[in-house]
């Protein structure tokens, strides 16, 4: 497992809150409904929001049709590990829920980002 890559992962989600979506790899001019914010949100370097796999996937400049292949191989995870990582449905119930009922897009990358610790620290099992 790529630990610096999580990490660094993780930092952008929390400095770059905005641009995170997980509901989708990739949304082009996303608007997060379900938080009530009524702006746009577009990493500035692909202009879209994006889930963990679809960042890292823009971060290396590969292609977005394959998000979860690339940031599976970058992130040297097995297939099972990166379902739980990258699929919203994979995540434990307190943490999804938890995204779901963020209010704030910097509540939602705070989720993400214990979603994240937690993926370390149990090296994936969960």
């Amino acid at each position: 497992m790529n630990l610096q890559l999580l990490e660094e992962t993780k930092q952008d989600i929390l400095q770059n809150p905005q641009t995170l979506i997980m509901e989708e790899f990739y949304a082009e001019n996303a608007d997060r409904e379900h938080l009530n914010l009524v702006n746009n949100h577009a990493h500035e370097i692909c202009g879209t929001a994006a889930c963990i796999a679809g960042r890292i996937t823009d971060r290396f400049g590969y292609d977005r049709t394959y998000a979860k292949f690339f940031a599976k191989l970058l992130l040297r995870l097995t297939m099972d590990q990166a379902n739980r990582l990258f699929y919203l449905n994979k995540w434990p119930e307190t943490l999804r829920n938890g995204y779901l009922g963020a209010r704030t897009a910097l509540e939602a990358a705070k989720i993400t980002a214990q979603r994240i610790d937690l993926f370390i620290q149990t090296q994936g099992a969960v």
